[in-house]
């Protein structure tokens, strides 16, 4: 998440490709990047908790995560990956760090598609159908506020 951004905005200058910087593309990159940062966080805490495991593969969760931003989104956790990246081009205004973004996202689109919902399928079966049919892959159903109260809900 630092390296590669920071090799191909080495990149874009040595190839002498423009730069997007505007008054506010810092402000906006810092934001996404501690957006992310925070989500990440979240992210792992809540599949720590209620997965009884760890988002690495070798010590996946033991039971479905459908509490936390999960409810919301089925990908919380590629998405605050997006914001990261995103962020770090906003930040540095590089060409190729957009067209990066981009990329991942396809990539990381084809991959949730065709490998990890299809084993998410195997490991869960039917609890994992219904959370599905409930949950959008990647867009939010729900504005930032019902978000943050269906996660933190007041007593």
């Amino acid at each position: 998440m630092i390296a590669a951004p920071l090799l191909i905005a080495s990149f874009n200058d040595r190839l002498g490709l423009p730069k997007f910087l505007f008054s506010a593309s810092k402000t906006i990159g810092q934001f996404l990047v501690l957006a992310g940062i925070i989500v990440l966080a979240d992210c792992f805490r809540v599949i720590k908790k209620f997965g009884e495991g760890t988002p690495v593969p070798v010590e996946p969760p033991k039971r479905l995560v459908t509490e936390g931003l999960f409810q919301f989104t089925r990908n919380p956790m590629y998405l605050a990956l997006f914001a990261i990246i995103l962020g770090e081009a906003f930040f540095l205004g590089h060409l190729l760090l957009f067209i990066y973004f981009l990329l991942l996202a396809f990539l990381f689109n084809l991959y949730v598609v065709k490998i990890e919902e299809p084993e998410l399928r195997k490991r869960f079966g039917k609890e994992y159908e219904k959370y599905c049919q409930k949950v959008p892959r990647w867009l939010l159903k729900k504005s930032i506020p019902e978000i943050v109260r269906g996660i933190y809900p007041q007593k």
